[in-house]
């Protein structure tokens, strides 16, 4: 403390009470912090949301895969002295297929649905929120797209100032054909003249 006094002194700036912080800081500021707040509010909402998803991708999935495959686990219990033995039971094992094959083809569907929900919920608790963000994302799309621009931009006088060099090139030695051409036929002229 008496250090801080020493420089503040030195720098001719005027503090007036120094506070010592007390070593439950940390607490204060955590309590205070509006992001700790929906960070912790994304976690606690977050638990039945995986619960959720867990059900329903591993859950609806097996629970599938055991009612498709029912009538032969129910074949392979007729071992069993103690179950009935009558038509009536076989038919129930057969029914049990349709519903297998609804939860397999339905389970992707409540996946996706319960991720979506899971996105909103990080869009919505932990995403940016303040107009300074919204702004500054705004920012970085229109500095993207001028960026574009620049490169599309430069890319097009490169192949400008290429085709320039080349067609200037080109140009140059049908000249200096030409101009040898007319010296050879002139001194061909001149041999045999």
């Amino acid at each position: 403390m008496s250090r801080i006094a020493e420089l503040t002194a030195e720098e001719h700036i005027a503090v007036h009470a120094l506070r010592p912080e007390s070593s439950f800081g940390w607490v204060r500021g955590a309590v205070r912090d509006l992001h700790t707040w929906r960070a912790r509010v994304y976690f606690v909402v977050k638990l039945p949301v995986a619960a959720a998803d867990l059900l329903v991708a591993a859950g609806l999935r097996l629970a599938g895969l055991f009612y498709l495959t029912y009538p032969i686990w129910w074949e392979l219990a007729k071992a069993d002295p103690w179950l009935p033995r009558d038509g009536h039971i076989v038919t129930l094992a057969g029914s049990f297929l349709p519903l297998g094959a609804v939860l397999v083809l339905a389970a992707p569907w409540l996946t996706h649905a319960i991720t979506d929900a899971d996105r909103t919920l990080i869009r919505s608790l932990l995403g940016p929120d303040s107009p300074d963000s919204t702004a500054l994302a705004g920012r970085v799309r229109d500095l993207e797209k001028t960026r574009a621009h620049a490169v599309e931009d430069s890319a097009a006088r490169l192949r400008r100032i290429e085709r320039d060099l080349h067609d200037g090139a080109q140009a140059q030695l049908v000249a200096l054909a030409m101009k040898l051409g007319l010296e050879n036929t002139y001194t061909k002229t001149t041999l045999f003249c």
